[in-house]
């Protein structure tokens, strides 16, 4: 049986400069290691699976007219390790993820929605397994309309 042992530090920022533009920032710092570890497990002081050290998001959105908002912002994670046993080691690189929104109200009941996320369609690791790795989605876009009653 392991242990293990993990320092964490977070802030979390959201600002309302305007009526018409907002803004939120969040950044974690997190500092894991193996305290004790199990026969052919994680090598004693060695950085936990799946946590990256450095990992933060911003957004900020802006309405451009009474009817039309628009947003960008950006997710970034640290290279995290996915598999740590004594024999082997599998490390995900760090990655940044733009995405962006635009957002048309036609009325109260009636609004269009696009997302683009992936902006720069950049290959990421988004979810690790100890055997395996799933890459994160593509650039990819979305649109909805929403219709309220």
């Amino acid at each position: 049986m392991g242990a293990a042992a993990i320092h964490r530090f977070h802030i979390a920022l959201r600002d309302v400069s305007t009526k018409i533009w907002r803004r939120v920032e969040l950044t974690a710092y997190m500092d894991s290691e193996a305290i004790k570890s199990a026969p052919d497990g994680s090598p004693l002081g060695a950085p936990l699976t799946i946590t990256p050290r450095n990992s933060s998001a911003f957004w900020t959105d802006y309405q451009l007219s009474r009817a039309l908002e628009i947003g960008a912002g950006a997710l970034q994670d640290s290279g995290r390790l996915g598999q740590d046993a004594a024999a082997s080691y599998e490390v995900a690189p760090g990655y940044v993820r733009f995405s962006a929104m635009a957002k048309y109200e036609f009325s109260a009941k009636t609004t269009l929605q696009l997302n683009v996320n992936n902006l720069t369609n950049r290959y990421y690791i988004d979810q690790l397994r100890p055997f395996h790795a799933i890459p994160g989605e593509g650039g990819m876009a979305q649109m909805a309309l929403y219709l309220r009653y």
